[in-house]
């Protein structure tokens, strides 16, 4: 089974997305480059205007839009936001020295030349 890439986020009100008054958002799974994206988003590099730039790039939502939400629909999408990054369908394991697949240089069975 994969991991979950989306998320659907139902608000109890509609909430403004550009034009439009919408009972739902897409929120996908958030990329490296997202990050970067975000601090440069966000103006005055505070955390929660960081996370605001985030949330713009993960739904598909203009960073203005989503500021002039009530903080209670904002609430979701850190709620979901949090699932998302933390919802797995495999477990993460680390393997020890011991077990992985790379050894040093003369150790792995093979003859040196």
């Amino acid at each position: 089974m994969a991991r979950l890439e989306t998320v659907k986020i139902n608000f109890d009100y509609p909430v403004t997305v550009g034009d439009n008054e919408v009972e739902f958002v897409t929120m996908r799974r958030q990329k490296v480059q997202d990050s970067i994206d975000a601090e440069v988003m966000a103006s005055t590099k505070t955390g929660a205007e960081m996370e605001a730039c985030l949330f713009s790039l993960t739904c598909g939502i203009p960073v203005e839009d989503l500021l002039t939400w009530d903080h209670v629909d904002y609430l979701k999408l850190q709620e979901k936001y949090v699932f998302l990054m933390t919802t797995s369908s495999e477990k993460i394991v680390h393997p020890s020295e011991e077990e992985s697949s790379v050894s040093p240089a003369g150790q792995d069975g093979a003859e040196k030349k």
